[in-house]
């Protein structure tokens, strides 16, 4: 098994931790509230490693300063308030981890597109597995 699989399952299972926790802290505070604490808590331990690990930083150029801005903009203007309010309003978590994670689905068909890899009968075959997985879970 190559290394990232294990990378990706030690995520999925932090990933479904880290919604439990969301739903909890959806009840507590506001988005805007939370994002503040978050943004705060991660910026100061970002620097503390940096500075602790001798990390030295690249010049960034604008091209890479325009990629971090937009990504940045998708992450805290559209991704974490769906997640957010996805996970405060759901009754199941399970049924709005299905519906979320079928990024794969468009992450697949972006990276087919950007670097030119062929799509097989397997590759589509599971591609028909994770939609009807996730219609069957939500239903």
């Amino acid at each position: 098994m190559e290394s990232w699989v294990y990378y990706a399952v030690l995520a999925a299972v932090f990933i479904a931790i880290r919604d439990v926790f969301g739903k909890r802290i959806s009840q507590r505070y506001s988005f805007v509230q939370y994002l503040g604490y978050a943004s705060v808590i991660v910026a100061v331990c970002t620097w503390i490693y940096i500075f602790a690990a001798d990390v030295k930083m690249k010049p960034l150029n604008m091209e890479y300063l325009g990629l971090i801005l937009i990504r940045l903009l998708i992450v805290y203007i559209i991704i974490e308030p769906s997640l957010y309010f996805c996970i405060n309003n759901c009754k199941n978590l399970g049924e709005a981890s299905a519906i979320i994670n079928m990024n794969v689905l468009f992450a697949f068909i972006i990276s087919c597109y950007l670097y030119n890899t062929p799509v097989d009968i397997s590759k589509l075959f599971g591609i028909l597995l994770v939609i009807g997985g996730s219609y069957f879970i939500v239903q």
